[in-house]
């Protein structure tokens, strides 16, 4: 038997536990119900990731039971949280819902940048609008532009204490 936390971006929600069963591994994982949001359960392995599928409420909890082949080790879990009917932006892991404000570096709150995190990268999210000052001129290097809902928005990356284009992210 063996266990390891359930992440929604960087905060610990849950638990994810398995139990060996022949040549699969059982799986279940649990967290409390956040009510309005889609909770979908993503297994990083020795052998890659593994998209589990949806958490469904059970009591208070959103809960998950799934198998996969016993030859894997599971090493860490996450939660992709959407809105009902909501997809990925394009080329990211995230739905736009994921971002929430951010101070954390020098004029992001000016500047209206959002982040969210995903496995060990932070994006940053902010509104581009042509004939309007940015004061992230200084990112802009870095960042890969996105339409979202007809509106254009620049994202950048960060692991640890580097800042990167959204596309060395993807390689």
């Amino acid at each position: 038997m063996g266990a390891c936390a359930l992440y929604l971006g960087r905060r610990e929600v849950g638990r994810l536990i398995w139990e060996r069963c022949g040549e699969r591994l059982q799986l279940r994982a649990a967290c409390p119900i956040e009510p309005g949001w889609i909770y979908r359960v993503v297994l990083l392995t020795d052998k890659g990731e593994h998209r589990l599928g949806v958490m469904l409420p059970e009591g208070e909890r959103f809960t998950l039971n799934r198998e996969i082949p016993a030859g894997e080790v599971p090493h860490s879990a996450l939660i992709d949280r959407t809105q009902p009917g909501e997809g990925h932006l394009p080329g990211l892991p995230l739905a736009f819902s994921a971002f929430s404000p951010t101070g954390e570096a020098p004029g992001f709150s000016e500047a209206g940048v959002c982040a969210a995190d995903w496995m060990d990268t932070r994006y940053f999210l902010f509104r581009l609008e042509l004939g309007k000052t940015c004061i992230l001129a200084h990112y802009l290097c870095l960042t890969t532009v996105l339409t979202h809902e007809g509106r254009e928005y620049g994202i950048f990356c960060k692991k640890e204490d580097t800042y990167f284009p959204l596309s060395d992210n993807l390689r």
